[in-house]
């Protein structure tokens, strides 16, 4: 078995032609020249003989070897077509760089998942300039590259976590594996953008969690001793005549206890589950009541336009939570403009796919889509990660308890929702709501 072994392995060598060819050749001139030693007596006869047979030696050989080196080339392309193609269909992502830098191939699934072929980025500088489009992140990640390509792999083949831009400019977490041959390097791409959003969404899910029992207890006894508070302030007032200067102080006293409630009652809402039942509402109908309201109560620099090309828009949901939600929005859009500005509104529906907005899984179908904008100064984009994170804001404090955002984001879990924040240009900000819709009428 081990000889079998061992010669399977001598033909598919470069050294099996010429092996044959030694081989050939010294059978051929020690057998030939000892038969004509035999045959032919004649000294000169037998020089002219050896001479033609030398010639002709050279010319079956040449042929013979020729024959020989074609097989080999024959088989070797055979086995890199094959291997090329087993490469092919595998089912992760994989691409082939030559040592020059250029891309020798992608396999089906690199372009299935990131969107690329081969054409698109014929060489690795065309593939930095598209995967990863901004210019830090780039030069940081091409750094890293060489840095590690020029190490010996001694300790193993490396891994690198980089995040792609795909051919739709979608961010893609991918896991790189490098497998380094004499003539080129193999990329596996492990995909982990799922893994990661999953993560993200058990991180965020357990982080309200306990956020969300911290606040209720909290918020359970301050509510008590407010209760006692107001109640007793109350009955102090009834007992003063109004025109008592004291009596001012207890209204003061009561007026920012009430403000300390309404407080309590953000905390219990955010900290309890949502065990009301969920009800058909005309969501395009609170929108309207609501801006209807806000118009009413915003100082007159505020404008509020609001459009919608549907009839009505009914989802499944809690009507004081809905109204909640979209009320801190148009606060939050109102305290962004100081100085006054339009905050705008627009409601459509379209089918989404499966996919995660800011840690909230969005599931397929059809879902309503609230747009409300600002034209403010925008939110710096250092903080586009923290913004529903529970106490956190960027206003004074006597203007913001920091739980608005954080109350939006638990209603978009509850509802099954989800949400996108983008920076407008030149200014302002838009927060994109989705809402699943089963029971949408629209003028379509």
């Amino acid at each position: 078995m081990k000889l079998r072994h061992l010669w399977n392995k001598l033909r598919g060598s470069a050294l099996y032609p010429v092996i044959i060819y030694a081989l050939f050749g010294i059978l051929w001139i020690t057998l030939s020249d000892y038969l004509l030693l035999l045959l032919i007596p004649d000294r000169n006869l037998l020089n002219r003989i050896q001479t033609g047979k030398g010639w002709f030696f050279i010319i079956i050989t040449s042929i013979l070897l020729l024959y020989l080196i074609r097989g080999y080339r024959n088989r070797s392309l055979s086995q890199a077509i094959a291997h090329r193609q087993i490469l092919m269909d595998v089912p992760i992502p994989l691409t082939e760089i030559s040592p020059q830098g250029k891309i020798n191939y992608v396999n089906r699934a690199f372009t299935e998942t990131y969107g690329y072929r081969r054409e698109d980025m014929p060489d690795v500088d065309i593939w930095f300039e598209k995967a990863y489009p901004d210019p830090a992140y780039r030069s940081h990640v091409r750094k890293h590259w060489e840095d590690n390509l020029a190490s010996d792999f001694s300790s193993g083949s490396p891994s690198y976590v980089f995040t792609i831009s795909d051919r739709e400019q979608k961010e893609r977490v991918v896991e790189f594996f490098i497998l380094k041959g004499t003539e080129s390097l193999l990329v596996i791409c492990k995909d982990m953008t799922g893994e990661r959003e999953r993560e993200l969404e058990k991180n965020q899910e357990d982080k309200m969690r306990a956020l969300g029992q911290l606040a209720g207890g909290i918020a359970h006894d301050f509510n008590n001793q407010l209760s006692a508070i107001m109640g007793y302030t109350e009955l102090i007032a009834r007992s003063l005549p109004r025109e008592n200067p004291e009596f001012e102080y207890l209204q003061t006293i009561i007026e920012a206890a009430e403000t300390s409630a309404q407080l309590t009652e953000e905390l219990l809402t955010f900290s309890r589950k949502n065990n009301r039942e969920k009800e058909k509402i005309d969501l395009k109908k609170m929108i309207e009541d609501l801006v209807h309201i806000s118009v009413r109560t915003f100082p007159s620099q505020y404008h509020l336009e609001f459009s919608t090309g549907l009839d009505h828009c009914h989802v499944r949901g809690v009507p004081s939570f809905l109204m909640n939600m979209i009320l801190n929005l148009l606060l939050n859009a109102r305290d962004a403009m100081a100085e006054g500005g339009t905050i705008s509104l627009n409601l459509t529906t379209s089918w989404q796919r499966e996919r995660s907005l800011n840690g909230l899984p969005i599931h397929e179908g059809n879902h309503a889509i609230l747009e409300i904008g600002d034209e403010g100064r925008g939110i710096p984009p250092e903080n586009l990660n923290q913004i529903f994170e529970p106490f956190f804001t960027t206003k004074r404090k006597d203007k913001g308890t920091g739980l608005g955002l954080a109350m939006v984001y638990s209603t978009l879990q509850t509802h099954h929702g989800g949400v996108e924040i983008e920076n407008r240009s030149p200014r302002g900000t838009l927060f994109r709501i989705y809402l699943p819709s089963h029971l949408t009428i629209g003028d379509s």
